[in-house]
């Protein structure tokens, strides 16, 4: 087999990443196959294989591929997240969006009564706590918490984030500024609550 220049196979990876969303949003994670998903993208089964084992490596790829989308986070701290939470909120919803919450709707869903999507949900999860669990040590208001007690500011900014979210995709349809400044209050009441306790 001939071998595929980066950017074919980044295009490739992208389409499929893109017919995923589509699928996972309308069917779900549990009945969403990957033969849909190639089917949709106009690629082989095989081909999609050669990308992702299964769907929840596929599911990976796309969750990765949103966070790569703000690669700021990466290094910032709580302060500049929640600047990037008015600045998202800001920006116009598009279709794919609105996709993607309806798909972690799915999952959040499915993970109540499907043992492997409840981990495929919890990994998500994990690692969205442990951004947001480096983004409050690198942030020096928390200097004097616990690494226990951090952890537990990542869970509720994590929660609040993930609820506000999902909740203002699906039934708002829209973004706006006056969300990301709901948003940016709530995390807010969160942190003073968690730095004026002893």
């Amino acid at each position: 087999m001939p071998k595929r220049d980066t950017n074919y196979m980044d295009g490739q990876r992208d389409r499929i990443l893109n017919a995923a969303v589509r699928v996972f949003s309308k069917t779900g994670f549990h009945r969403s196959t990957m033969r849909a998903v190639a089917k949709l993208a106009k690629i082989s089964a095989g081909t999609l294989y050669i990308h992702f084992r299964d769907k929840a490596s596929l599911f990976r790829g796309v969750v990765k591929r949103q966070f790569d989308a703000y690669p700021q986070l990466a290094t910032a701290t709580l302060a500049e997240w929640q600047d990037t939470i008015l600045a998202y909120f800001a920006e116009p919803m598009s279709a794919q969006d609105r996709q993607l919450a309806q798909m972690m709707m799915h999952l959040s869903v499915e993970s109540m009564s499907n043992t492997s999507v409840r981990r495929l949900f919890d990994e998500l999860s994990q690692s969205s706590e442990w951004m947001f669990e480096a983004s409050i040590a690198r942030d020096p208001r928390f200097e004097r918490l616990s690494q226990l007690r951090q952890q537990s500011l990542a869970r509720k900014i994590g929660a609040v984030w993930s609820g506000f979210e999902t909740y203002y995709l699906l039934n708002r349809k829209s973004r706006s500024s006056a969300v990301g400044l709901e948003l940016r209050d709530a995390c807010a009441a969160i942190i003073n609550g968690e730095l004026k306790s002893p």
